[in-house]
Parts: structure tokens; sequence; C-alpha cells
């Protein structure tokens, strides 16, 4: 089951104090579909202000959980890989004995909601992160503009396809760009050389970890 806690959120426009229920965890497996629509869309972290009506978003963290799916993604606003995850909620959402359960990090919301539609698909979130970034070029040369980011947005089992939505140049243009689900199997393969032992904790796999699993793999090969 989900878990909630009561927090006073100040209101940034009339300073007014807010009492505010906010989720500590969503289980996918057992709260239903409800909460987790809710919270994919955004409706969970929407703030209404009860003196005023001014409307924000609340960014706090949040795990959610699959236990049939076997899976975590612990969103924390603005983490990165040289952040250091405070050691409580490690603690707190580590789960010992669970051995075969993948843990993800995940620093905005955007990547916290593609992590989840990721391991909802069956995919690998780490092939899935390299086939991704290594569309960024081809998405650059195609457009003629800078490619500012990008998410795993669709897949075809009967075309054998996966999707992405890119944006691009300074009004971030939505540009989708599918390619063949062979490139994410190469990419499987690849992320297979790179995959550590984190010892059953929370790790931060984005476009940057890409980055550099593809820069490393490229000056292998070249030698």
């Amino acid at each position: 089951m989900s878990s909630t806690e009561m927090k006073t959120v100040s209101c940034p426009s009339c300073n007014y104090e807010n009492n505010v229920t906010v989720y500590k965890t969503i289980n996918g497996s057992t709260d239903g579909k409800a909460i987790k629509e809710k919270m994919l869309s955004g409706e969970l972290f929407r703030f209404k202000c009860q003196n005023c009506g001014h409307e924000a978003m609340l960014n706090y963290p949040v795990l959610y959980n699959d236990m049939d799916k076997k899976f975590m993604v612990f969103y924390i606003p603005e983490i990165d890989r040289t952040s250091a995850v405070d050691e409580k909620l490690e603690k707190e959402f580590a789960y010992e004995g669970l051995n075969d359960i993948t843990r993800r990090l995940a620093g905005s919301f955007n990547e916290f909601k593609e992590k989840v539609h990721i391991f909802d698909s069956g995919f690998d979130d780490c092939a899935m992160e390299i086939a991704k970034v290594a569309l960024y070029d081809v998405v650059s040369k195609r457009t003629g503009d800078t490619v500012k980011g990008g998410y795993f947005s669709k897949y075809s089992e009967k075309d054998g396809t996966i999707g992405f939505t890119f944006f691009v140049g300074e009004e971030n243009q939505i540009y989708v760009q599918t390619t063949r689900v062979a490139i994410y199997k190469k990419s499987a393969e690849i992320a297979a050389q790179f995959k550590e032992d984190t010892g059953r904790k929370f790790v931060l796999i984005n476009s940057d970890w890409a980055r550099n699993v593809l820069y490393i793999y490229k000056k292998k090969n070249e030698s």
C-alpha cells in the first residue's frame, strides 16, 4: 500500500501555510490504476493554496515500487550523478531480502515517468538510454538543430519498432523518431558490458550515463 504524510507548505504567492498530504511511497502492485495515473499525470504533485488559490507543482521525493514487475523508481528532484543519496532514505527503502529488484533514481519528473514506462513495457532502461542517446545525432542531422533531450514514448511489437520523442532547438520543438527493435537489442549487448554490482542500491541511469558508456565502448573498440 502507498504511504503518505502531512506537510506544511507555505504558499509562494500569499505565504499562507497550507496542510498538504504528500506521498512517500506508491505501490503499483496494490494501489490500483487511479493513483498511478494521477502520479504519472502529475496530479499528485499539484498544489493549490487554500487561501488565495495559487497553483504550483510540488517537487518532493517519492518512491514508486512494483513488486509484480520487480522494479522501484525513487524520484528525488534535482539529483545527479555527483549527489549523495540520503543514507536514511536509502535504508528506509532498501527492502533487504529482495535481491532481484531493479532500483533506479530519477532526478526529474520526466525521467521518473519515463523509467516507469520503460519497466512497465518490459524493457531494460540501460539499453533504452543507450539507444536514445545513439539517436541524438540522427535527429540533429535530420532537423539541423540541437537536441535538448528526449524520452521513450512508444513500442510497436507488430512493426518491430520503438519510438522516442525528442525536444529540438531553442523552442523545444517535438520530433518523434522511430527505430528498429534491433537497435535496442544491440544497445542491450553494450549495456551488459557496463552494468555494475550496486549492492542492491538505487542507482542513476540517464543520458549522461549512456554517453559515458558509448564513449568508453567506442574507445575500446577502436584499439
